[in-house]
């Protein structure tokens, strides 16, 4: 378990909250269309805890994965994927960040980042990397404000069995 600022805890995923988790996931309907995605189900975020990058030439497959459950005020309010050394040793891979749509806009997500951020710089990270599709402009937007730039311009990316033209943005911790 992780806290980070305003009370926020992260915790890992397990099956006594799973249904909390998958509630978030219901909230965020819009996303889930972007992706595609016509059924929410639970076999979806499974499919989320248990997904690795496919291994490439070049890229560490030496990481660690964390799927974690945003917690406040006693309330689960998002979840966060991340991969600690990927897609090389000194950088950290976010892979989704999402919030309860009720919670969104009271800064969670931006305490969130900053916070891990930090931890992770005190740990020997330097950059953190993550993709945006392009059509989620809400999204990009607010990894920008966040210090995220963009490195790679729309890049067909797999995400899921399908690939999907994103924004590969990134941020020095150093």
């Amino acid at each position: 378990m992780i806290s980070v600022e305003d009370g926020i805890v992260l915790k890992g995923i397990n099956s006594s909250h799973l249904l909390d988790v998958f509630k978030i996931y219901q909230s965020n309907q819009a996303y889930f269309k972007l992706m595609g995605v016509s059924e929410i189900t639970l076999d979806l975020l499974k499919a989320d805890q248990e997904a690795r990058p496919p291994q490439k030439k070049g890229r560490t497959t030496n990481y660690i994965k964390r799927f974690e459950a945003i917690s406040w005020q006693q309330s689960y309010v998002g979840v966060i994927d991340y991969l600690l050394g990927y897609p090389s040793k000194k950088t950290v891979f976010i892979g989704l960040l999402l919030i309860d749509d009720h919670y969104k806009g009271q800064k969670i997500g931006s305490h969130v980042v900053t916070d891990l951020s930090d931890k992770w710089q005190k740990k020997g990270y330097e950059n953190v990397r993550l993709g945006v599709l392009v059509s989620n402009t809400s999204a990009f937007s607010f990894w920008k404000k966040q210090g995220f730039k963009i490195v790679e311009k729309s890049k067909t990316y797999p995400i899921t069995a399908d690939s999907f033209d994103v924004w590969i943005m990134e941020r020095s911790i150093k």
